[in-house]
């Protein structure tokens, strides 16, 4: 009995997927970031000025950014899904590997949020937008 109500409502795992990754995670660190505020900010200068210190800050810290906005803001219309999840996968896949070099694989600071979003989104491009998105819409059956 379960498995069969459950089954009904299939065509909500996308949707809560693209939800939480859209507005918790990418939607808004990238628009806190444009807006250049927070220690996120602060953090993430200092980083780039150490890893790559002839190459200007704002050149690296501007692209991502703008990747975790349009992405983010991509997944929540169901948008260009697939390929939204899998630009944003790789953000998170460096995300993942950046904190295992910085911090190692503890918590809090370590690896295991970025390696969560990774999976998400993997398995969102793997599932695809689902049935309420803007995909099935302009691209039919096919694209959910």
């Amino acid at each position: 009995m379960t498995g069969r109500f459950l089954g009904k409502l299939n065509w909500l795992t996308p949707l809560l997927l693209r939800g939480y990754l859209g507005v918790t995670f990418f939607y808004v660190h990238g628009l806190t970031r444009l807006r250049g505020k927070g220690e996120i900010w602060d953090w993430g200068r200092a980083w780039v000025e150490s890893v790559a210190p002839r190459i200007e800050p704002q050149v690296i810290m501007f692209v991502p950014p703008w990747i975790e906005f349009i992405g983010g803001f991509a997944l929540l219309a169901g948008l260009m899904t697939r390929w939204a999840a899998l630009v944003l996968a790789a953000v998170a896949g460096f995300m993942a590997y950046r904190e295992v070099w910085r911090h190692g694989f503890t918590l809090p600071q370590g690896w295991s949020a970025p390696a969560l979003f990774l999976i998400a989104c993997v398995v969102l491009a793997i599932r695809g937008p689902g049935k309420v998105s803007l995909d099935r819409l302009f691209f039919g059956k096919e694209a959910a």
